[in-house]
């Protein structure tokens, strides 16, 4: 007696490979056991000889690597910014001991022209990867929750390139 099992390609997305497969209890583990493949028009065919908990195993080319690398790149440039831009004003200054008599306004309280330089640069850099982080990570959970939604056909045709025009390319132009 065999079972057969067929599921229809619905989608434009290529089928890498396959695998027909039953759960083994006793295993643990999905089995190929008894189980052969066939594909047939665009649909895929498993045929067993035994009756059980039945599955397809299959390999698509769609990862999302591209969307974890862009969120570990903006977030250690952020944190390298971070680092090697900050700067304490208050390590320059000598600790003192005395209190002065004078009643004076201190140095520090004296109105300084904002830094059109190097702050405002680092400030602006930080700003942007800090976003872009936050905008991939958004990206990432887009395309998990796509790829839970559309099973058998992934994350639409074009999907990689808008992300990535969106996590790099459109925060430039806000």
């Amino acid at each position: 007696m065999y079972s057969n099992l067929a599921f229809q390609n619905a989608s434009d997305k290529v089928l890498h490979d396959f695998a027909c497969v039953f759960w083994d209890y006793v295993l643990r583990d999905w089995s190929t056991h008894g189980c052969f493949k066939g594909s047939i028009s665009g649909s895929l065919q498993c045929h067993c000889n035994h009756t059980t908990n039945f599955a397809v195993l299959m390999s698509r080319q769609s990862s999302p690597t591209i969307l974890l690398v862009s969120i570990c790149v903006s977030m250690t440039i952020f944190y390298f910014l971070f680092l090697f831009g900050i700067e304490n004003p208050n390590g320059k200054f000598k600790p003192n001991s005395t209190v002065s008599k004078e009643n004076t306004l201190l140095s520090s309280d004296l109105h300084q022209e904002p830094d059109r330089g190097p702050c405002t640069a680092l400030t602006a850099l930080m700003q942007y990867f800090l976003l872009a982080t936050f905008t991939w990570n958004t990206l990432y959970a887009v395309h998990i929750f796509i790829l839970f939604k559309n099973t058998f056909s992934g994350p639409p045709r074009g999907f990689q390139a808008s992300s990535i025009a969106t996590g790099w390319g459109k925060l430039a132009k806000d």
